[in-house]
This record gives C-alpha cells, structure tokens and sequence, in this order.
C-alpha cells in the first residue's frame, strides 16, 4: 500500500510539473528561476544540457517553495538543528548568522578607512557610525559578544575622527522580521543620536512625513529560510520637501527619493534612492545651510539618507563595492569645508573584501 502511494505521489508531481507554466521569478527567493535550456549539439554531446536540465528541473518542480519550507521544518523541528545554513528563526525575526573574521581582517577594515582619510580628507570633520547586526539583539550570546566586540574594536582603532555609537539606541523593533536592514519609520530616534555626536540639531519635524505602506514586503532572508510567516509591512516616509528636491544616480541620472516601481521588483527595500549606486547626489533647495555632506555607505544608508538630507544642501553617498576609492577624486568635488560620515554595517566591517 506504502509502495502504491508512494508511485501515485511521484506520478502526480510528474503530471503536474508536465501541464504547469514556467515561472520566470521566485518572488520567496527573489530570483530568476533557470528555464528549459536549448538544445544544442555540443550541450548534448558534452553533457552540459543535461546538468542545465537539473538544475532547470529543480527550480521549475511544483510545490518548490513548501517543500523548502518543510525541509527548514524538518532540520529545525526534527533534527534540532541550531541553524540551518547559517540562519535562525527567534522572536518571529530570521537572523543570518555574520561570517566573523579574525582581527587582522578588522585590521585591515581600519587601515582601509585610515586610508581614505589620509588621501582625501586631511582637514575634514570625519565621523563614524557603525551599524550593529540585527544579532545584536538577539536571545543568542556568543553573537551578542561578538557584536559588541566589533563595535569596541572599532572604536579603539579608528583614530582621528569622531565615533557615534547607536548600539544601545537600536532594538530588535528597528529591523524587519524578514530581512536584515533596519526600518526607516523607526530611524528618527538614531538621526537624533548622529546629528548630536556631529554637533547640531534635526532639522524636519516628524509630524510633517506623509508615511506610506507597501504591505506585502518579504525580506531577502526569507528567500532564505522559508517559513510558513505572513507578509510584513514596509513603510517610508515620503515629505512634501522631497518633490523638489534634486538627486543624481551617476548611473541612473535623476532619480526621485523613493521609487515606487521597485515595490513589485524582487527587492522592495529598492524603494529607497532605487536601490543600489556607486554615487549619488543629494542636492536639497530647502536647505538652511550650504554645508555638504560625504558619506561613504552601504545599503542601510538608502533608507537613512532621506532624513539626513534635511540638515545639508548636498549629500554625496559613496559605495565603494561598486567604485575604486581612487576614482573619487575624478568624480566628486572634494573640500575641507565637507563633513565626512563613515557608515558602515557590521555586514560590511567582516567582509572587507567587498570594498574596492
């Protein structure tokens, strides 16, 4: 009996896999899904064809995304596995474990800061935030310590400039349950926190945004590590100043502050200054000032920019894993009058090799 529906199981998803559409994306594990492969004479000859029609099989099986979810089931509930691939499920959030390197790789981090303030920002005001993984916050204390170890490694080592911590001012509520980021809507409290190690004051009242919902945001970590959670919501802050402000993608040309087409992309976090940029400018006509601003960010800054940029008449936010440091002298005008902000996440500090 076993063995008969075991081969009516195996011949239905055979049926089904037979007479179902190809799906083009996986909005769970925002992807693209490998398609049916041509077929070619050297693809058939060397056996190339038949490893794409593998992975092309595995994508394209119905039912894909339960059975990763019972898998996770599975690994967590059945075999008690602490993680599954570096990942954990604890207060309804998803957490990705960080890869920790040794010290002389946080060694070399300070040493890749100290030298971009010795090439291009000898007189400046220089400040540092760094941002603390969403573990910090987490029920697990060995990666409790290992955060807090960073931060105070950071800390001693960075000379010559101005460290901010957050750390106590951030809480598991800052970050999405399903991603690794930190929620906009949440930041006002941490603005406050920069702007006063900085030395001065938030220039927006909080009452003036007009906030908006995408209510269907799944997170890069649920792609993941599947479960059987709803969708959470995504909100940001739009303000009527905005409208009129000027900003520049050097690769994309104008783009506005949120753009809302990235909503129903594979990453709705994109929504924030379109996603990822090598450089970008901010130029804001309310300003009240003519100072400007340099930071050198990662993804995180996407959603804090926009309510950083109310105290400059210009931001300038540098990526260096999508341009060399040596590039900027050629792209952006530099002077001493600049404030330079340094805001790194802890994602970034262990993983070094992704600055260029």
């Amino acid at each position: 009996m076993k063995t008969i529906l075991v081969a009516v199981l195996i011949l239905s998803i055979t049926l089904l896999n037979l007479i179902k559409t190809d799906n083009e994306i996986s909005i769970w594990e925002r992807r693209k899904l490998k398609q049916f492969p041509d077929i070619k004479v050297e693809t058939l000859v060397f056996g190339k064809w038949f490893l794409d029609f593998e992975d092309y099989a595995l994508d394209q099986i119905v039912f894909r995304h339960q059975f990763r979810q019972l898998k996770v089931w599975f690994e967590e509930s059945v075999l008690g596995k602490q993680d599954v691939s570096g990942l954990f499920s604890e207060k309804n959030h998803i957490f990705k474990i960080n890869d920790y390197k040794s010290i002389t790789e946080l060694e070399r981090f300070v040493a890749y800061i100290e030298n971009l303030k010795e090439d291009y920002f000898h007189d400046n005001k220089i400040y540092y935030v760094h941002i603390p993984d969403k573990t910090s916050y987490s029920d697990r204390e060995q990666l409790v310590q290992m955060e807090a170890a960073t931060e105070a490694f950071l800390k001693e080592n960075l000379l010559g400039l101005s460290f901010i911590s957050i750390s106590n001012k951030l809480s598991l509520e800052h970050f999405y349950e399903t991603d690794t980021h930190w929620r906009q809507e949440t930041l006002h409290p941490i603005v406050d926190v920069i702007f006063e190690g900085m030395g001065t004051q938030i220039q927006y009242d909080e009452k003036d945004f007009i906030i908006k919902t995408h209510p269907s945001f799944l997170g890069v970590l649920y792609g993941q590590l599947p479960s059987h959670r709803e969708h959470e919501a995504l909100l940001y802050m739009d303000h009527p100043n905005f409208q009129s402000y000027n900003i520049f993608d050097f690769e994309k040309g104008l783009i506005d502050m949120y753009d809302e087409s990235k909503l129903s992309g594979l990453d709705a976090y994109d929504v924030f200054l379109s996603g990822a940029s090598p450089i970008l400018e901010i130029n804001n006509p309310h300003a009240q000032t003519d100072k400007e601003l340099i930071v050198f960010r990662d993804s995180f800054g996407s959603s804090i920019l926009p309510l950083l940029s109310f105290n400059y008449a210009k931001i300038i936010a540098v990526d260096t894993r999508y341009v060399t440091s040596s590039y900027l002298s050629e792209t952006i005008d530099i002077s001493k009058d600049q404030d330079v902000l340094f805001l790194y996440s802890s994602g970034i500090v262990h993983n070094f090799e992704t600055l260029r």
